[in-house]
């Protein structure tokens, strides 16, 4: 297992909501960070991991607008399209229930990217689950609302983007937010964030355009984003904070169903925020996680495939 900083520690930058993403020659990641959570400096950033190392930190996204007007970003959600490019999308706005979608796309893994371009009005896009395609070549983007109550819903195309529909569950009394899926065969798995102590499910057995009403697991789970990756022995890794610890423990658990879950291994126990995770599988099975460290920096930790499966035969 290897742990580094993504960001100086000590440059005064709070760094929140990371997202990481393997490419060609190593790995992306992008947060949001800057004077604090909500402030109109706060941008999105970006940093490459090659060769074994953390480089070319830098600003991606600049809060300021067209308009000249200055809106904090949120949540970037990396992503790639039906063609192979490479999209990172983000939220502008004031607040979570004011915000708006927006996102930049790069053809040569993340060396360049486009100015930024807002989503078709009416749609959120991604605020914190990973975007899938599924075997039928129809997308699935997880995205939500935090307006007065807070709803999950599941936005589909069927032509590569061109056109979205909006599906979910039904109206239900358990709020909830920042969906992630779990792909088993011909059923959608979507666990989402609450504030009852633990994670809210629902499936789709027709690929995402009906959903089972929305009801709690029994996955202990802070009030607080998750992630979800598949290991090559199918296996599901989910990265949670751990109920009643708060954002002070930060585990990952596994499953070969996604409703039976074990830790397999705890990140961090100790003073301050570690939260928001996020995962991604390279290409030969080793295991990268990234996430909040403090909210001083990003924090990275990877295992090689061979650690991945000593530390999965170990439970």
């Amino acid at each position: 297992m290897q742990e580094a900083f993504v960001f100086d520690v000590n440059d005064g930058k709070q760094c929140h909501a990371a997202t990481i993403q393997d490419v060609e020659d190593g790995l992306l990641l992008a947060c949001f960070a800057g004077p604090g959570e909500g402030s109109q400096k706060t941008g999105i950033w970006g940093a490459e991991y090659r060769d074994g190392r953390w480089r070319n930190q830098r600003l991606l996204v600049d809060p300021l607008q067209p308009s000249g007007r200055r809106y904090p970003l949120w949540n970037p959600v990396f992503s790639r399209s039906g063609d192979g490019r490479l999209l990172l999308y983000y939220q502008v706005g004031p607040s979570p229930s004011r915000w708006w979608g927006a996102y930049i796309e790069s053809v040569d893994e993340g060396a360049t990217w486009s100015q930024p371009r807002l989503l078709d009005s009416g749609r959120i896009g991604p605020v914190r689950g990973r975007p899938v395609v599924l075997p039928s070549g129809a997308m699935l983007i997880p995205t939500s609302t935090e307006n007065e109550v807070w709803r999950i819903c599941f936005e589909r195309s069927e032509d590569r983007g061109k056109t979205w529909s909006a599906h979910g569950p039904k109206a239900s009394s358990l709020p909830a937010i920042q969906p992630v899926l779990l792909i088993h065969g011909q059923a959608i798995q979507s666990l989402c964030r609450t504030t009852e102590g633990f994670l809210g499910e629902c499936w789709s057995f027709d690929e995402g355009r009906n959903w089972t009403d929305l009801r709690l697991t029994q996955i202990p789970a802070l009030d607080a984003a998750i992630d979800v990756v598949r290991a090559n022995d199918g296996r599901f890794l989910l990265l949670h904070n751990s109920g009643a610890a708060g954002r002070s423990v930060l585990i990952m658990s596994a499953s070969t169903d996604g409703e039976q879950w074990r830790p397999v291994h705890v990140l961090e126990n100790g003073e301050g925020e570690f939260s928001y995770p996020c995962a991604c599988l390279t290409r030969c099975g080793d295991l990268h996680i990234a996430y909040t460290w403090r909210r001083k920096t990003i924090k990275h930790v990877s295992f090689t495939a061979e650690e991945l499966r000593s530390l999965l035969d170990a439970v």
